[in-house]
């Protein structure tokens, strides 16, 4: 977005979605494939075909309305693809991938992820806020966290977050 566009809206701060939203929100600083339709926060965004796309003549779309729905629990969200309702979810639940693969109207893509992970420590309160440690804050001591990072080896950390599933080059 431009600065100016941003300044004669307001918009210069990013809204959170959570809780608030901005002109941005609701309107678009661009030229791209779709425009907005509708936007019911947490709820739906109905997007439908720009007929001024500048690309339409050299890459046609084939979809007028795009109806993204928000499917909050996992099992409703694969029940729906499932059934019908939904065309498509993001992301199928990794417990439920070999099922939702055994349907044949169904195709599963497995694509590489990057992922960035944070371990932080909170060294700044006197106390932790969460621990069963009263008084003292174990992590302003350098000696614990370097033996809290050296016990907590990347690949034990991954194992337990992560949900790995294989993949096969093509």
């Amino acid at each position: 977005m431009s600065k100016a566009w941003c300044e004669a809206h307001n918009t210069q701060r990013a809204a959170t979605l959570k809780d608030e939203e901005s002109y941005a929100t609701r309107n678009a600083n661009g030229t791209g494939p779709f425009m907005l339709k509708d936007r019911q926060p947490m709820v739906r965004t109905v997007l439908v075909k720009n007929p001024n796309w500048w690309h339409l003549k050299d890459q046609p779309i084939d979809i007028d309305e795009v109806v993204f729905s928000r499917v909050e629990n996992p099992a409703t969200r694969v029940a729906a693809l499932l059934s019908g309702d939904l065309d498509m979810i993001y992301n199928v639940p990794p417990q439920d991938i070999e099922h939702v693969e055994k349907n044949p109207a169904v195709k599963v893509w497995r694509i590489p992820e990057l992922r960035t992970m944070f371990l932080g420590m909170d060294q700044s309160r006197d106390e932790l806020l969460e621990s069963n440690v009263k008084g003292k804050n174990p992590f302003k001591d350098k000696r614990v966290r370097r033996a809290f990072y050296q016990r907590s080896t990347r690949t034990r950390s991954c194992r337990r977050s992560c949900v790995a599933l294989p993949t096969r080059r093509r």
